[in-house]
């Protein structure tokens, strides 16, 4: 290696050490300065920058790295567990899995490490549209618009949309499209399909294998005599994603029909997730 390349390898060491949060190894730590962490150490050495102290430190196994510097000398002791937290005007201590005020987590452990020197909040702050469930953020589906149907979180409403965009916009509920298992099922979709809309977005395709009716969650559609196709259905390689239509001539009459998996109707969207 030329002396212009060393030199240059050695100015991005040292720019990527100054760096916070640091990032190595595709793990992320959070810098507090004047901060000595104290606890059970795995390791402890002399390094030449902090990017190469970032790389011995592996979570889960180590939680936290000290950098000290004396004079032209940094001392790297790395942590399995932190116990205490003291001043120091010479050290800085990196977290390996701690947050700061405002930033998504996934448990308390997160934003307790290091709250008596730091900005992070006793309690995990979770994003918008996510509540803190058991030091857990899970997605907030009574604030989403969801109600509850025997076990299940349930969503509807009416949209513009294509089969596909129906599929991706439960998606984006963190829910699938709901999937009537029994009569009674059936029978509720058909009354809450609107009477605007007058069809509904439905859970069954033919997508992987033509003439093959598959629900969307894989599984055959099989042994499901409550369902009720259109006398007018027709399948073929352009008509791949199930709707269905409500009629009233006069009495109300219920059943499911292939369609484009691509025009886009307005239709009621049914989504389900697990509650």
């Amino acid at each position: 290696m030329s002396a212009a390349s060393l030199l240059l390898l050695l100015l991005l060491l040292t720019a990527t050490a100054e760096v916070n949060p640091v990032t190595s190894l595709s793990y992320t730590y959070r810098k507090k300065d004047c901060v000595y962490a104290e606890g059970s150490i795995l390791l402890s050495m002399k390094v030449g920058s902090n990017i190469e102290c970032s790389a011995s430190c592996v979570p889960p196994a180590c939680v936290g790295y000290n950098i000290a510097q004396n004079g032209t000398e940094m001392l790297c002791t790395i942590f399995s567990n932190v116990t205490n937290y003291t001043a120091d005007a010479n050290t800085r201590y990196y977290c390996s899995d701690c947050r700061y005020l405002g930033e998504e987590c996934s448990s308390d452990a997160q934003c307790t490490d290091m709250t008596m020197y730091s900005l992070c909040n006793v309690e995990c702050v979770c994003p918008t549209g996510y509540i803190n469930t058991n030091a857990t953020c899970q997605f907030d589906y009574k604030a989403a618009g969801f109600t509850t149907y025997r076990g299940r979180w349930v969503y509807i409403k009416d949209y513009s949309l294509s089969w596909n965009g129906a599929l991706d916009a439960c998606k984006s509920l963190h829910a699938t499209m709901f999937i009537p298992w029994d009569a009674t099922d059936w029978n509720w979709m058909s009354s809450k399909v609107s009477l605007i809309t007058l069809g509904a977005y439905f859970p069954i395709n033919d997508i992987a294998q033509e003439g093959v009716s598959m629900w969307n969650n894989g599984t055959a559609v099989k042994n499901a005599p409550f369902l009720v196709w259109s006398i007018v259905n027709l399948n073929n390689a352009l008509l791949d994603c199930v709707m269905m239509a409500v009629t009233y001539s006069p009495t109300k009459s219920t059943s499911i029909l292939y369609g484009s998996c691509i025009n886009i109707f307005t239709h009621s969207l049914f989504c389900e997730a697990p509650m």
